[in-house]
């Protein structure tokens, strides 16, 4: 009768590591990510190979929006919105 009692409890060890595995994944899921809703996050990686391959200024990105995205950004919107979207970038790569 002991080894049946020692299986249920291998099983129980498996199914609560399960469930802590699981309320670990839904907390994952459930953390808060402060993605900004920027008109330039579609276009950032376009933005981001005009800025350091060609050398455009946030007022040219801006410009680049305007002629040919048919967004209007000022080139303050675009900075911040480059630099917000480039930091969440990296702390998600650092993440994993």
């Amino acid at each position: 009768m002991k080894p049946i009692i020692k299986a249920s409890k291998d099983v129980l060890a498996v199914e609560a590591e399960e469930i802590l595995k699981l309320k670990e994944d839904i907390k994952q899921r459930r953390m808060k990510r402060n993605f900004s809703r920027s008109k330039l996050r579609k276009y950032f990686a376009e933005a981001k190979r005009l800025k350091e391959e060609f050398g455009f200024s946030f007022d040219d990105i801006a410009l680049w929006l305007r002629q040919k995205k048919r967004i209007k950004m000022t080139a303050d919107g675009v900075r911040s919105s480059y630099r917000r979207i480039e930091k969440e970038l990296e702390s998600d790569q650092s993440e994993e």
